[in-house]
């Protein structure tokens, strides 16, 4: 992968936990945040080969925008604990978005965001490029 050629860009995703309309947008990557990413990960590689959702939630939120951000604002919530005991407490910020990605696809669409906010995305296939040989379709007709 060449460096030179990622391209950080504003990148959105779905939680559907949440809502199917409400999107919600991460800002590109800034040198300041790969400071903070080497300050806070021993092991950044790993965080992504390994899919640790705990890890890359901690990096969305620091990467979403303030209207983003501002959705997932502390608010006071009643828990009750595994002794059947109610207890307020607040619950807001990353915490509140682990609780919002709920499920494959959601994990997915976080994932997918956070790597075009860096600068990696899929490649886009035009219908008319070749397609690489063996995925021809195929025709079964005269069969």
């Amino acid at each position: 992968m060449d460096l030179l050629s990622l391209k950080p860009k504003l990148s959105k995703f779905k939680l559907t936990s949440i809502s199917e309309d409400r999107e919600f947008f991460l800002r590109p990557i800034t040198l300041e945040d790969e400071v903070w990413l080497s300050e806070n990960f021993d092991d950044l590689n790993a965080v992504f080969t390994e899919l640790r959702m705990v890890e890359i939630s901690r990096i969305v939120f620091r990467l979403m925008t303030p209207e983003s951000k501002s959705f997932f604002k502390g608010q006071a919530v009643i828990t009750v604990d595994e002794d059947g005991n109610e207890k307020e407490e607040t619950l807001g910020g990353v915490a509140m978005l682990r609780t919002a990605i709920s499920g494959y696809d959601n994990k997915i669409n976080v994932i997918v965001a956070l790597l075009e906010c860096i600068g990696l995305s899929r490649p886009e296939i035009k219908e008319d490029e070749p397609k690489p040989v063996g995925t021809e379709k195929k025709s079964l007709d005269g069969i």
